[in-house]
């Protein structure tokens, strides 16, 4: 069985399919910064950005429950965290499929 995170471009679909079967207007829903294409369906992806933000805060020494609310108006720290969070991904999948030689 495939799972499929629930994102909001998902939720989006969801609400446009709704509006149009009962004609009426419902607004598109804003996109999480975190809920990136393609991964954003990855269920593991949630987590690796929240492990990326972990990180961030404990290089400067920061509690991440402070640093998690101030995330979406800090955009250069965003890019590095999505890149953080990529990586992590990454590890993961490898780790689930290791090589054999």
């Amino acid at each position: 069985m495939l799972e499929v995170a629930v994102t909001t471009r998902l939720v989006n679909e969801a609400r446009r399919t709704v509006a149009r079967r009962y004609g009426i207007a419902l607004v598109d829903l804003p996109s999480q910064w975190w809920e990136v294409f393609p991964h954003d369906s990855d269920p593991v992806w949630k987590f690796c950005v929240g492990r990326a933000i972990d990180e961030a805060a404990w290089r400067i020494d920061a509690d991440p429950s402070w640093l998690r609310p101030l995330m979406k108006n800090l955009r250069r720290a965003q890019m590095r965290v999505l890149d953080r969070a990529h990586e992590l991904l990454r590890e993961i999948a490898e780790d689930a499929h290791p090589c054999r030689f």
